[in-house]
């Protein structure tokens, strides 16, 4: 059993973090993390005090921190600064200071340092994702709130200040309740009881708010709800004044002459539809305004429904017979504009009343919605890239750090066996050790090369270099250098290649998508096993086709879907197989955005568990499109389909 200061050299040199331990600022110990990144070698940084390896700008703050230490006072546990390394270049890093006290007093302390650089660019892009969602809601025409489960407002934006005629200074720390009349309480705090049951449906009422004058304004409100779990976490509202709607419908009950003066000059569309669906009125200028939409379209009620859009018709007809039946009713649905084609998204509340000849009639306000909607999909869009954005950080650690750690093992246990036992070893022995370190040596480089490969994919700074190469020769040399691996486990390999095949490609490229490829079906092929590889070339459409077909351990249908992402790697460990189931989960994917570079496409088939496994792809062998580097390109159709 090891004594406490051997634990604590086996925790330093084991750590993934880097390590120092000083005494009053002179270098006692630096661990092996700490000599990579920095560049130093141990006798060199034993040579150096804690202030020589900090960036100037924090030399004052360290011999200040020191200073203080050896006067007994008490400092943070936790800090920032910057790391030099011996090039000179500037290290990020959180600082973690424990000091070692004997009789009262510090005799060494131990600072352990993270990298900062990953957790501040997670930082920055949230606050601008923060910034871009405040700069549009701040420009919207609706009022957008944002408060928490108990109503407490956590956002406003400036619609909203201008809308109550408060200033900020009011919106601070305030609820929701204070700007709402007494007779609408009841109904927030009955909305509020089912959000926090687990209701995450949308709401769509009307309310009235008191502004700062203590005026009742009427308003059009829509609200959801997220939640983390079962908690509650937040409810968005987005609201519109719908003073000029109330006073409409107001002075149509009041007088005929001001309702069609009003009709014919506001910006929403309003009809009047009998219960035979006949159009009996329609703010004819308005429709023609805003959809380009006349008479003529409108009066014939086969044809009305023709500009509504497709899959919202039903949804209509459905609201049309319930309004009549129930008195009123809203819809939100699209409208086709004549004119270009595209679809806007209005809101329609409808009344049923009764006309002077005792005959039922259905009054429709349709406001167009187009740009709440859009807002409303952009804040959708938003929040699911954060979301994605800390899942994606949170996997990439997970599975960078699991990846390396089993090599590092592997490298650290058989040179730390050949340090203590060297002399006791004989030649084979140590071939054999020798052996296990290059292994993980060669685990570690490809982890690597995936994770910069990755990096390089995710900063679009992924680039070919393309010039005319045989293919076949590339995809024999890559079969040559895995004739070891093949014949290790008892492998039949089968090629349908042609003599040659000139293609423009980047080699380098396509020989890393096929050992990807090969290196797959040798490892996840039981011993025995066949592979099968064929090359063509389609002269109908100057396509070339690759594939390898396995006979190993295949895929099921759930296991397709993450085939391909990053990280995507699939778990074989319960198959009860003999395959080889290392890997980063990287690199099918980096194999796939090759592909895509180069103008192709990659996919996958299989019969089911055991029943092996087909990987093609194809790519135009006059190479990809004259482009050097990764993106998308498409067309735009114009006009408009029936």
């Amino acid at each position: 059993m090891m004594d406490k200061p051997d634990r604590l050299h086996s925790f330093m040199q084991n750590s993934l973090e880097m390590v120092l331990v000083h005494s009053q600022g002179k270098i006692l110990h630096a661990n092996s993390r700490y000599l990579k990144e920095s560049g130093y070698t141990l006798n060199e940084v034993l040579q150096l005090s804690v202030v020589d390896l900090v960036s100037e700008q924090y030399r004052k703050q360290v011999t200040a921190a020191l200073a203080r230490r050896i006067k007994g006072d008490t400092l943070p546990r936790f800090y920032e600064l910057e790391l030099l390394t011996k090039d000179g270049d500037v290290i990020p890093v959180g600082v973690s200071a424990t000091p070692i006290i004997e009789n009262g007093k510090v005799i060494e302390t131990i600072l352990v340092t993270r990298d900062t650089i990953k957790r501040k660019l997670a930082e920055q892009n949230q606050l601008e994702s923060e910034k871009r969602f405040r700069m549009l809601a701040d420009t919207a025409m609706d009022i957008i709130i944002v408060h928490d489960s108990d109503g407490n407002i956590i956002f406003y934006n400036q619609a909203f200040l201008n809308a109550t005629g408060y200033d900020r200074k009011d919106i601070e720390g305030s609820n929701v309740k204070t700007f709402l009349p007494k007779d609408h309480l009841e109904a927030m705090v009955d909305r509020s009881r089912r959000r926090k049951a687990g209701d995450a449906s949308k709401y769509r009422y009307e309310l009235e708010y008191m502004d700062k004058n203590g005026k009742r304004v009427p308003i059009e409100v829509s609200s959801s709800a997220s939640y983390e779990g079962d908690d509650l976490l937040y409810v968005l509202i987005i609201a519109r004044d719908i003073s000029e709607r109330k006073q409409a419908q107001h002075m149509l009950e009041e007088s005929e002459k001001k309702y069609r003066f009003i009709a014919e000059n506001a910006d929403v569309l309003i009809t009047i539809l009998t219960s035979d669906q006949e159009l009996e009125y329609f703010n004819e200028k308005t429709h023609e305004k805003l959809l380009g939409i006349g008479k003529e379209e409108l009066q014939d009620p086969s044809s009305r429904m023709d500009w509504v859009h497709p899959d919202d018709k039903e949804m209509v007809m459905k609201s049309l017979t319930q309004g009549f039946k129930q008195g009123s009713g809203s819809v939100e649905f699209r409208i086709k504009e004549k004119k270009d084609c595209d679809f806007r998204w209005f809101h329609t509340t409808g009344h049923v009343y009764e006309g002077k000849d005792g005959k039922r009639r259905l009054l429709t306000i349709s406001r167009d919605i187009t740009e709440r909607k859009q807002l409303e999909e952009f804040i959708k869009k938003e929040n699911i890239d954060l979301k994605s954005l800390v899942e994606t950080r949170k996997s990439f650690v997970a599975n960078a750090t699991h990846e390396l750690k089993t090599p590092l093992a592997t490298v650290h246990g058989a040179s730390k066996f050949l340090k203590e036992n060297f002399s006791l070893l004989d030649k084979s022995q140590l071939e054999s050790f020798i052996n296990i370190m290059h292994r993980g040596a060669n685990r570690l480089n490809q982890l690597v090369d995936d994770l910069l490969d990755y990096s390089l994919i995710e900063n679009a700074k992924f680039v070919l270099h393309v010039h005319e190469k045989d293919l076949v020769q590339i995809a024999m040399e890559c079969i040559n250098d895995h004739q070891f691996l093949l014949e290790k486990r008892h492998h039949q390999l089968v090629t349908i290649f042609p003599g040659s095949m000139m293609v423009r490609v980047d080699p380098v490229r396509m020989e890393q998508v096929f050992t990807n490829l090969l290196s797959n079906a040798i490892k996840y092929t039981p011993p025995g096993g066949h592979i099968a590889l064929t090359l063509t070339h389609d002269d109908s459409n100057d396509m070339v086709n690759f594939s390898i077909e396995d006979d190993g351990i295949g895929f099921l249908p759930r296991e397709r879907e993450s085939l391909f992402q990053e990280f995507g790697k699939i778990d074989r460990s319960g198959t009860a197989a003999d395959v080889n189931i290392q890997g980063s989960g990287l690199g099918l994917f980096i194999a796939r955005e090759i592909i895509l570079a180069h103008g192709g496409k990659m996919w996958m088939e299989s019969g089911g568990r055991f029943k092996g496994s087909t990987f093609f792809f194809s790519i135009p062998s006059s190479g990809p499109g004259g482009m050097s580097d990764m993106g998308e390109m498409g067309e735009k159709s114009e006009g408009c389909d029936d």
